[in-house]
Formats: structure tokens, sequence, C-alpha cells
């Protein structure tokens, strides 16, 4: 569950920080927490679960319209009010957030259908072998797209002055 409040925070982070925004915050937490329960109640185990309730999450640009903010600029968290956000800088994030939650939507989605792939040669074509390979390949591109999506997170973290990573964790 803790990967999907991560998602969230994410997908909300360049929304405006107003009262009905993070009621909505809070209400979509709250069924995407419903949602993951009762994926473990049905027999789901905790990966599977996190990587259906995430691909059910829509778009960050989804969510500015359905919010009926797609007219107003993105707010991007920033230091104190004295230090002023380039707006190149500011689109440049925007851009950054969008390309990085479909990337761990991708990776999400090969960590799901990995098992079954190789469920598919061991089971049906009995190819144990390619079964196995195709198992980690697949596991290993969605390691590799979770850090190459995420690699940038620390610099915008620190250039917007939200602190470290690890000291939001505590």
């Amino acid at each position: 569950m803790e990967a999907i409040r991560n998602y969230v925070e994410a997908l909300f982070a360049a929304l405006p920080q107003r009262e009905d925004v993070l009621r909505v915050k809070a209400d979509m937490l709250a069924n995407l927490e419903d949602k993951f329960s009762a994926l473990l109640d049905e027999g789901k185990n905790e990966a599977e679960a996190t990587g259906i309730v995430v691909a059910s999450i829509g778009s960050a640009e989804e969510l500015r319209s359905e919010l009926g903010l797609d007219a107003e600029p993105a707010e991007i968290p920033s230091e104190p009010a004295s230090k002023t956000v380039d707006p190149a800088l500011a689109e440049e994030y925007r851009q950054y957030q969008e390309r990085k939650h479909v990337l761990i939507a991708v990776a999400v989605a090969l960590f799901i259908l990995a098992p079954f792939v190789q469920n598919l040669f061991s089971t049906i074509l009995s190819i144990d072998a390619i079964g196995t390979f195709l198992f980690f390949v697949m596991v290993t591109a969605g390691v590799v797209i979770c850090i190459f999506a995420t690699r940038r997170n620390a610099y915008y973290r620190e250039l917007f002055g939200l602190g470290r990573e690890d000291d939001t964790a505590r």
C-alpha cells in the first residue's frame, strides 16, 4: 500500500494544494486502499494488487481535467516566497512528472506480466528455460525502467527546496 500512497503523492505534487484538491486526494487514497484490500481478499498477492491499483489510476492530465484545473498552471512546490520558479523549469518538471508516471505504469505492467509469461512457456509450451529467462528479463527491465523514471527526482526535490527524500519518510 505504501507504493500506492507514494504514487498518489507524486501525482498530486504538481497540483495546487487547495482544500478541494486535498479532499479529492484523501478520497482517492481511501478508495484505492479499499480496492487494494478487496484484491487481497480475492487472493491476489501484494505485488499484483499494487499493480492493478496503480494501473487503474489515470494520468496527471486526466486528474487536472477532472478537477477543472486545465486553465490553471501547474503549481510547483518551491522554497520560500522570495525565490521564484523559472517557468521553463516548471514546465520541465511537469513533463518529467508525466513521463515518470507512464514509465512506472509500464514497469508495474512488466512485473505483473512476468509470471504469466513464465507460466505460458513452462506449462503450455513446456519450455522452462525460456520462460524463466523471459521472467528475469521482464523483471530486470521493470527495475531498470523504475530507476530511469525516478533518477531526476532528487534533483527536483533539492531544486524546489523539498529536502532530501529520506527526510520525508520519517
